[in-house]
């Protein structure tokens, strides 16, 4: 299983992000359904031949729900619950290919530390600093998802030997 805290952060994080252009409302309508769409995906039975595949998708909802954060109109009612309803889904499906794990329950804390912020930046026209973030969490992202995508050939010998 390939270990799942940093991946389940980040995507937590994006949300908190994503999220800040939302009314307080539509934020917790998507994070009901961000809680509803977790928990049934967590029954699927998936193997770990699904793990690349999860992986991938969950590192794209994450770059897609992280640019939400440069929205100028914000994220309508509907926009925001399928926002949370899809990034519950892939983060149900990584607790689906290892197991309810602590690493889950501690991976929802950049959710609720950066959407209060953010929200409250996004109040005072001080929107720079969610958009850096926003910035860093897609970087990694798109990183972490082309290194899912190469193929390693496994142990080549060093030129030296």
């Amino acid at each position: 299983m390939i270990g799942a805290a940093f991946p389940l952060a980040l995507v937590c994080a994006a949300t908190g992000l994503g999220l800040s252009n939302s009314r307080r409302r539509s934020a917790w309508l998507a994070l009901v359904a961000m809680t509803v769409m977790a928990a049934l995906a967590s029954l699927l039975p998936l193997t770990e031949v699904w793990a690349r595949s999860v992986l991938f998708g969950l590192w794209i909802s994450t770059i897609v729900t992280a640019a939400m954060t440069y929205l100028g109109g914000g994220i309508s009612t509907w926009g925001a619950i399928l926002l949370g309803g899809n990034n519950g889904m892939w983060f149900g499906a990584m607790m689906a290919l290892g197991g309810l794990q602590p690493d889950a329950v501690f991976a929802l804390l950049p959710l609720l530390l950066l959407l209060v912020p953010a929200r409250w930046l996004a109040a005072r026209s001080f929107r720079v600093a969610a958009n850096v973030l926003a910035s860093w969490v897609i970087a990694v992202s798109a990183l972490a998802a082309g290194v899912a995508l190469i193929p390693t050939p496994g142990y080549v010998a060093d030129h030296m030997q």
